[in-house]
């Protein structure tokens, strides 16, 4: 893989850029501090986690009320990683609902995302994949 910088300073956006954060840790052991967040987006994190089924009500519990999740991926689970029953199959707008708490816990905004998304294998190949990504907003 080849890392890139970006230049943002030309952007109408570039103001904001200021006043967000970025974090990247294991969703299902993060620190007290990582907490109170508006918008947490979540996506091929549940495939590369030990525990992928742990994680949503990890993420939603550092969400603020009236906060948004963003959550997601391809579902393309491997057993060296985690455990066939700790995989989200199924409907996954619905196993994810249910791992959140339901419709007590949150609220499903519009419908699931359908992207396609390359995955690089070398310098020169990527694999094409389906995410599916779901908005909830926490009550």
């Amino acid at each position: 893989r080849v890392a890139r910088a970006v230049d943002a300073s030309a952007f109408p956006w570039n103001g904001t850029r200021e006043r967000a954060y970025f974090y990247q840790a294991d969703p299902a052991n993060m620190h007290g501090h990582m907490s109170n967040f508006d918008l947490i987006v979540a996506w091929n994190v549940l495939e590369r986690s030990y525990r992928p089924t742990a994680i949503p009500a990890h993420l939603l519990s550092r969400l603020n009320r009236g906060g948004m999740l963003i959550i997601g991926g391809h579902f393309e689970f491997n057993e060296t990683l985690s455990a066939r029953e700790t995989w989200i199959t199924g409907n996954k707008q619905d196993a994810l609902v249910a791992l959140l708490g339901g419709a007590a816990a949150v609220e499903v905004v519009g419908e699931p995302i359908v992207l396609h998304a390359a995955y690089p294998e070398s310098e020169t190949n990527a694999k094409l994949k389906k995410l599916v990504l779901i908005a909830v907003v926490k009550k």
